[in-house]
């Protein structure tokens, strides 16, 4: 009740100080069932987690995540808090939420911002949220799945240089709130992004997206940058495998139907494109492929 009388006031302050937003904090028994089973599956974390847990390798970090929020990276999540660092969370994805995963984390004690559904006003402001660690306190580390993290540090930081560049007019939706976002920023404290980035050593990215959106970052700051979307084992385990493993069963509980007979249309050939073909073949479906690189 009190977070979400609060929540109603966020027209009025960009600090809350909340210890967290999500859709319901009674979710967190379901997530914490089907969390405790799925840690079978990713022996290597609970490795991790057994081996360092008391050595506290993480502590005096202090970090800022944007990363889908699902059962599985919930166990990821824990276990950069059980190891010692310091972390806000959101989600990279409006959609992509699972509320029972958010709410798990929540109920330890973590402060994350996320919820399936999100607007894209709410989708910024949970990003400004969890770059907050106290009064003029920003991350050390920031884990940023899409980039969109490092794009409002980037645009934040330029608009302070030279607030015009805020009334450039933008294509997207989610663009043009980020620019009005950014200007409501401006308006309540003119250095906000040099005291949140003054701390940063190191940024982490996931996707090729995001690669594009840390171009715009080393303009500003010489930040090193862990390009963790290049390495062999996010190409193939996560980019191929993971997607030929979920996508059929994603797409066949989203549509209540079978695949078997089905045309499906994969746009783009890269480890995630192959990945999704050839599952889906293997559950029936006709599946056609559009390429824009001629190699492939």
């Amino acid at each position: 009740m009190y977070i979400n009388q609060i929540i109603r006031l966020m027209s009025t302050s960009l600090y809350l100080n909340l210890p967290y937003r999500i859709k319901d904090i009674n979710l967190c028994k379901s997530g914490k069932e089907e969390i405790e089973w799925i840690q079978h599956e990713m022996s290597g974390l609970m490795a991790l987690r057994e081996r360092y847990k008391k050595q506290s390798p993480l502590k005096g970090m202090r970090i800022s995540g944007s990363v889908d929020i699902n059962i599985y990276t919930a166990v990821f999540i824990e276990t950069l808090q059980l190891l010692g660092a310091e972390i806000r969370w959101c989600s990279s994805n409006i959609y992509s939420t699972q509320d029972h995963a958010a709410s798990y984390l929540a109920e330890l004690g973590i402060p994350i911002f996320a919820w399936k559904n999100e607007s894209q006003t709410d989708y910024w402001w949970a990003i400004f949220e969890t770059l907050h660690f106290g009064p003029n306190i920003g991350p050390t580390h920031i884990i940023d799945e899409k980039g969109d993290v490092s794009l409002m540090i980037s645009k934040g930081l330029e608009g302070e240089g030279n607030s015009s560049i805020l009334d450039i007019p933008q294509e997207t939706e989610s663009e043009k709130e980020l620019n009005l976002f950014l200007k409501r920023v401006l308006a309540e404290d003119q250095s906000c992004w040099q005291r949140l980035t003054k701390d940063i050593k190191a940024v982490t990215i996931d996707t090729q997206t995001a690669n594009d959106q840390l171009k715009l970052l080393l303009e500003e700051k010489n930040y090193p940058i862990i390009n963790l979307n290049s390495s062999i084992i996010k190409t193939k385990i996560d980019n191929y495998y993971s997607c030929k493993e979920t996508i059929a069963d994603a797409i066949k509980k989203t549509t209540r139907t079978i695949l078997i007979g089905k045309s499906v249309l994969i746009c783009g050939f890269g480890e995630i494109g192959r990945g999704c073909a050839k599952s889906l073949r293997i559950n029936g479906a006709s599946v056609m492929v559009a390429e824009r690189d001629p190699l492939r």
